[in-house]
């Protein structure tokens, strides 16, 4: 699957995207995607123009940010600026998993939580914190 997220086609990319985020809550799951260094490409996927791989690859890498060590990895691979730039999306579902994302990778981490205000991110997240549901 990992393979799959590599592709130059798009759809491709989205199969698999959708298959893996309907297992990566499972912690086998995550180890394997951990083990296949997935983060890299996910990182990278997250600049897709495709809304929907942009959304399944944040839950992903919330997903795999809960395995020791990977919140230090995915910010060290540069993960953090490319949420930060989803934190500006107008769709609510992007929008959710992305600053989902953020607070894993943040959890208990404070070197990601410097990284994400020296990115712009607080920002975001007062303006997210402030919305209304039903402005989405």
């Amino acid at each position: 699957m990992v393979t799959l997220l590599s592709s130059e086609n798009e759809v491709l990319q989205s199969v698999a995207a959708s298959v893996i985020v309907n297992i990566s809550e499972h912690a086998s799951v995550r180890q394997a995607l951990t083990k296949a260094k997935a983060a890299p490409i996910l990182i990278q996927l997250l600049n897709s123009p495709d809304d929907n791989i942009q959304s399944r690859v944040a839950i992903i890498l919330s997903d795999i940010a809960s395995v020791e060590g990977n919140q230090s990895l995915i910010a060290e691979e540069g993960g953090i600026p490319p949420l930060i730039n989803l934190m500006d999306s107008e769709l609510e579902e992007v929008l959710i998993n992305t600053v989902n994302a953020v607070r894993v990778l943040c959890a208990g981490n404070p070197a990601n939580q410097d990284a994400v205000a020296e990115h712009g991110g607080i920002a975001f997240l007062r303006e997210f914190l402030t919305l209304d549901s039903g402005e989405f």
